[in-house]
């Protein structure tokens, strides 16, 4: 994952991309025991490229689609709050 986030780059030929990497890292974040600093690196890899995603592409037509990937893993609101803090 590291070399596809490396090639992908700024994501600028394949935005999409940087959704798929985030996806994997929410996935990954939950296979961690939830106190582990792992799952928080993983987390925060998620947050990165899904909000990467979102400047690249745009908010809007990703928001609903983000929204309901980490609502299915992380339901509560604090984790939803951290992909649009700045």
């Amino acid at each position: 994952m590291e070399r596809a986030a490396y090639l992908t780059g700024v994501g600028a030929l394949y935005p999409r991309m940087h959704v798929e990497l985030a996806n994997y890292w929410v996935i990954r974040s939950k296979t961690f025991n939830p106190d582990s600093p792992e799952q928080e690196v993983a987390w925060t890899k998620a947050v990165w490229h899904y909000r990467k995603a979102r400047e690249l592409i745009g908010g809007k037509p990703l928001d609903d689609e983000i929204t309901a990937y980490v609502k299915y893993f992380y339901p509560d609101p604090e984790h939803l709050n951290q992909l649009t803090e700045n």
